[in-house]
C-alpha cells in the first residue's frame, strides 16, 4: 500500500513538474522567439564600399561596425533599434567619404551617393554626417521629407545617364535607389561610377562623368507644376507696389544656372502676369540673393550677398528654402543707382510671405 501511494505521489509530481517547465516533452506551451528584425541592402560607390555599416536608431540606440560583404551586400539585425533608422556607410580607407541612407521599416535600404544626395537635400542642405548626433530629434522631419527630395534627385537624372550611354536606359521618374536590390556590375552600378557627389558641410558639387552637374532642386517632380503662396510688400518703397500678390499658377522659371549647386528661379506675380518678377538665387539651399522687377515701371530692387559676384553687399536676406518653400522674413531690398552703384535711400522695399513650388 505505502509503495504505491509513493507511485502516485511521483506521477503527481511529474505532471505539475511538466506543467512548470515549458518545452516537457508533449507540452508545446513554450513561447517561439521573435524572429529579428533586419534590414539589408548594397552599398556603393560604382566598386562595392569596403568598410563597415553603423545604424541609428531614433531611440538613441546604434549597431555600428557590420562588415559590408565583398559585394558590397549587408545585413544588419536592428532588433531593439527604433525606428526610422539612419544608416551610414562608413569606408575603411578615411580618405573616402561616408554615404547615407535612411529606412522606416526592415527590408532592403541601399546606400549609395544618391541616397546620400536625398538625405543632404531631406537635411534642407547640410551635411548629414550631423544627423548623427540629431537624429534622435530629427528623424521624424527627414523621413518625411525624403519623398520630394527623392522625387528632385530622380527629376534632375531623367536622360543624364543614358545620353552618355544608351544601355544605361533606368527610368529615373520612377526608379526608387533606395529600396531596388541591385548587384555590382548592374546598370544602376554603372551609373554610381559615373557619379561623384561630394558634400563637405552645407557645399555640394556633383560631377557626372567627369563634368560639373548643375543641380536644380526646384526642378519639377512631376506635380501640378508652378506655385502657390503670397508675398506681401512693406517699407518706405512699397508706395510703388500693391500691397500684396499670388504667383501665379505655372509661373515658376529657371532663368539661368549661377554655379554648382545653385540655380537662379523666377516668379511672375498677378494679377498682371507680367508685371512683377521676383527672382531669387540659391546655393546648397542657401538664399543669396533677391531680385524684384516691376515690367511696369522697370525698376529693380535686389539683396545681394556681397561674397557671390555683387560689387557691393545691398539689402538684407533673411529668406530661407527648404528645397520646397521659400520663407520671406522681413527681406529688405533696395534700388541701387546706376551712377553710384549705391542704394536710393527712401525706396526700400520689405518682403514677407511664402512662395511654394510645387
Amino acid at each position: 500500500m505505502v509503495a504505491k501511494l509513493k507511485s502516485i505521489i511521483k506521477i503527481v509530481y511529474s505532471a505539475l513538474l511538466c506543467v512548470l517547465i515549458a518545452g516537457c516533452s508533449g507540452g508545446g506551451g513554450g513561447t517561439t522567439p521573435a524572429a529579428p528584425v533586419t534590414i539589408s541592402g548594397t552599398a556603393a560607390t560604382g566598386a562595392a564600399l569596403v568598410g563597415v555599416v553603423d545604424v541609428y536608431g531614433s531611440n538613441g540606440g546604434s549597431i555600428v561596425n557590420t562588415q559590408i560583404n565583398a559585394d558590397g551586400t549587408y545585413t544588419v539585425d536592428v532588433t531593439g533599434l527604433t525606428l526610422p533608422l539612419l544608416i551610414v556607410a562608413v569606408p575603411s580607407n578615411p580618405v573616402l567619404p561616408s554615404q547615407y541612407s535612411a529606412a522606416d521599416g526592415p527590408g532592403v535600404t541601399n546606400i549609395t551617393p544618391l541616397t546620400s544626395l536625398t538625405i543632404f537635400y531631406a537635411n534642407a542642405g547640410d551635411d548629414p554626417s550631423n544627423l548623427i548626433l540629431t537624429w534622435q530629434s530629427s528623424a521624424a522631419s527627414i523621413i518625411a521629407a525624403i519623398p520630394n527630395s527623392q522625387a528632385a534627385v530622380n527629376a534632375n537624372f531623367v536622360n543624364t545617364f543614358s545620353l552618355i550611354n544608351s544601355a544605361l536606359d533606368i527610368d529615373f521618374t520612377t526608379y526608387d535607389f533606395f529600396t531596388t536590390t541591385f548587384a555590382i556590375g548592374e546598370k544602376i552600378d554603372q551609373i554610381l561610377d559615373l557619379l561623384d557627389v561630394n558634400i563637405v558641410g552645407s557645399s555640394l558639387s556633383i560631377n557626372v562623368n567627369g563634368s560639373p552637374f548643375l543641380f536644380d532642386a526646384l526642378i519639377n517632380t512631376g506635380g501640378s507644376g508652378g506655385s502657390t503662396g503670397s508675398v506681401t510688400f512693406s517699407g518706405t518703397g512699397a508706395s510703388l507696389l500693391p500691397a500684396s500678390f499670388q504667383p501665379d499658377a505655372g509661373s515658376v522659371a529657371t532663368i539661368g544656372n549661377v554655379g554648382i549647386a545653385s540655380w537662379s528661379s523666377g516668379v511672375f506675380l498677378s494679377p498682371n502676369s507680367m508685371s512683377l518678377l521676383i527672382n531669387f538665387d540659391i546655393q546648397s539651399l542657401i538664399v543669396t540673393s533677391i531680385q524684384l522687377i516691376d515690367f511696369n515701371s522697370f525698376n529693380e530692387w535686389s539683396a545681394e550677398e556681397g561674397n557671390l559676384g555683387a560689387f557691393f553687399p545691398t539689402g538684407t536676406i533673411n529668406a530661407s528654402f527648404d528645397g520646397t518653400t521659400l520663407v520671406f522674413s522681413n527681406d529688405t531690398l533696395e534700388i541701387i543707382d546706376p551712377g553710384t552703384d549705391l542704394p536710393i535711400a527712401g525706396q526700400e522695399i520689405v518682403l514677407n510671405g511664402t512662395i511654394t513650388v510645387q
